[in-house]
């Protein structure tokens, strides 16, 4: 725990109580450090129901979903998930810290039933390799399933612990109504989920 700002070699904490609207003091003080973390509502707690909705979209800064109850692993294996689009590629950069500890790296990309996106995802893979990161190349094709389907039934096939993901490539609408990867990260990811709107 450190109350004054000092550089330190490790993850620093600070108790603040504060009081307000609870939603806005959480997407202030969110907005103003370098990652969120927060569990899934099990309960009546002060906030809203669709915090983790809200501070993906309101925040600026990552959030790290972590599963209620669940103990919390070392990080063996790593997962980015990766579309040709703006949301994933936002996300890596800011999850770089979390990649560069995991022993495995997985590149994940599912496509139609015809394939995937092998070069976007071995041109992810080069990239993080200039990182340091030996990451491996795995495209997935659809095969009726939809793109969350295939994702995180990757995931647990390879003993995932952190998925890393770009939030809401589509509408946020049509993804709380239809569903989408992210909706199926906030609702119930089975590991950690590193989320970057």
């Amino acid at each position: 725990m450190v109350e004054t700002a000092v550089p330190a070699p490790t993850v620093t904490a600070r108790w603040r109580q504060d009081g307000g609207e609870p939603m806005q003091c959480l997407l202030f003080h969110a907005r103003h450090h370098d990652l969120v973390v927060m569990a899934r509502p099990t309960g009546l707690d002060g906030l809203p129901p669709d915090r983790l909705e809200t501070l993906v979209m309101g925040c600026g800064r990552p959030l790290l979903i972590v599963p209620t109850g669940a103990p919390m692993r070392a990080l063996d294996t790593a997962m980015v998930c990766w579309k040709e689009a703006r949301d994933a590629a936002r996300a890596v950069f800011p999850a770089m810290p979390l990649i560069e500890k995991a022993r495995r790296v997985v590149v994940v990309s599912v496509g139609e039933d015809e394939g995937g996106l092998p070069d976007a995802v071995d041109e992810v893979v080069r990239e993080l390799a200039w990182n340091g990161i030996a990451a491996e190349a795995c495209v997935l094709a659809r095969n009726g399933c939809s793109t969350a389907q295939v994702l995180f039934a990757a995931a647990a096939s390879h003993g995932v612990d952190l998925m890393v993901m770009g939030a809401y490539g589509h509408r946020h609408l049509r993804e709380v109504l239809f569903g989408g990867c992210t909706q199926r990260a906030i609702e119930g990811a089975h590991c950690p989920v590193f989320l970057m709107h």
